[in-house]
């Protein structure tokens, strides 16, 4: 999804650098076992997983494109949604 044509003119990145980005997170990700289902909890079937994953792995935040599909499911179950630039500039304060 992250080297998809509409995620990758969001950056100055090419898409093999998107790739490079995804790979490094995946070696510092943890394993998150998803308990019982949540389903459903958003418009798009698809999405469930990520939510699933957010919430049984207790995230902060949800980083997405998709604002709007996760930002009342996210608050229901006390997680920010954020864009990728709200991320970043947080990242940045740290």
């Amino acid at each position: 999804m992250a080297t998809r044509p509409e995620h990758v003119g969001h950056s100055d990145l090419d898409s093999e650098e998107i790739v490079d980005i995804v790979k490094a997170f995946c070696t510092i990700a943890e394993h998150v076992h998803v308990g019982n289902r949540l389903r459903p909890q958003l418009a798009d079937p698809n999405d469930e997983f990520v939510l699933e994953a957010a919430v049984y792995g207790n995230a902060d935040a949800i980083v997405t494109m998709n604002i709007g599909d996760f930002l009342i499911a996210g608050r229901r179950f006390g997680i920010e949604t954020l864009a990728p630039g709200q991320a970043l500039m947080r990242l940045r304060e740290l």
